[in-house]
């Protein structure tokens, strides 16, 4: 027995000591490794400045596959190629990836075209950075997944209208975050060809939103009311149709854009009237310094929400959704005669 015991201790002694000196091995080829990769990183900036000079795009698809292929055909083991193979790739998908953060380090991205707000608000955030346009939001969204653009903006809400549902609907299917918010004043303006007057338009172009913001300016008035994509959009139209009758609402910075004249400024100024009660109750809210609504805290029992803290403790009953993900409460009040929504700030602690 004694003598089994001192077998097996021994025994030990010698795995132990292969799998350090298996680990040594792997701890020295990892340290060569990292030394390579980082002389393989600094051979790819050099392939970023000749690709940005020459305006070259990021993937050269038969130049990827010959470098996966060929530098496959170097491992001898027959065993081990499968794997070098998707080691080689995951390799060429950090290389490319850190390509687009150098190329697209600087550009921004936006939906709709110049004039357009979420435009306008990339040039208020990112003054001196590049713009790129897209189609859609969710050609912005796919942009920032495949590092095309370093940021997106896109419009989450509109205080006259709500949430943007399709953004919010891109926000879940996405793996995007949101990195900051900005607060755009929206003043839609009524815009013409030069020498046109408001007698002349018979015919109004706007995104519907815009429309229906404008809903009080525009009532009476006669025009047909025509949806178009975008606010920019609607401008631009206008402008390269050179008809008197057509008008577009579009913010300010389109007049100037498009060469147009500003026939009424400010139309959507009157659309939220509130009553006096209802302008405390948002004051309230607020907080003095910063004009904006503290986050507030609470919890869910048998499906009833209670907040113990922040400025919607004790209004409750005006909360009609919870998004404890994005950690927003949703309430409802009354604006004049009709039903209004305001987003503020609410974390959910605990639901039972």
């Amino acid at each position: 027995m004694r003598y089994n015991n001192n077998q097996e201790i021994a025994k030990g002694s010698e795995t132990m000591s292969k799998l350090e000196e298996a680990r040594l091995t792997i701890n020295e080829v990892d340290e060569a490794m990292a030394q390579l990769f980082e002389k393989r990183m600094q051979a790819v900036e050099e392939v970023v400045k000749y690709k940005k000079e020459h305006h070259l795009p990021v993937l050269d698809e038969k130049r990827e596959a010959f470098v996966i292929e060929h530098n496959t055909n170097y491992i001898q083991e027959q065993k081990y190629k499968a794997s070098y193979h998707e080691f080689m790739k995951q390799l060429m998908g950090v290389s490319r990836a850190y390509q687009k953060s150098v190329l697209y380090h600087d550009v921004i991205g936006f939906q709709g075209v110049e004039g357009a707000f979420s435009h306008i608000a990339a040039n208020r955030i990112f003054p001196d950075l590049k713009k790129k346009r897209y189609a859609t939001f969710e050609e912005v969204f796919k942009a920032v997944v495949n590092q095309e653009i370093a940021y997106g903006i896109v419009p989450f809400e509109n205080s006259y209208t709500g949430e943007v549902g399709e953004v919010l609907d891109l926000l879940m299917q996405y793996p995007v975050y949101v990195q900051g918010d900005y607060d755009l004043r929206i003043s839609q303006n009524l815009l013409g060809i030069k020498g046109s007057c408001l007698e002349d338009i018979k015919q109004v172009y706007s995104k519907d939103q815009a429309i229906h913001q404008s809903k009080q300016f525009l009532q009476g008035r006669g025009y047909e009311l025509i949806p178009y994509p975008n606010t920019a959009l609607a401008a631009e139209y206008v402008a390269r149709m050179q008809d008197k009758s057509k008008a577009a609402i579009a913010a300010k910075e389109n007049a100037e854009l498009y060469g147009l004249d500003i026939l009424a400024e400010n139309i959507t100024a009157n659309a939220i009237a509130l009553f006096p009660e209802q302008e405390v109750f948002l004051r309230n809210l607020m907080m003095p310094e910063t004009k904006k609504i503290s986050m507030s805290t609470g919890y869910i029992k048998d499906g009833r929400t209670y907040v113990t803290k922040g400025p919607l403790q004790g209004r409750e009953k005006m909360i009609s959704r919870i998004d404890r993900h994005k950690r927003l409460a949703k309430l409802r009040f009354v604006a004049g005669n009709t039903d209004r929504e305001l987003c503020a700030g609410l974390e959910i602690i605990s639901k039972s």
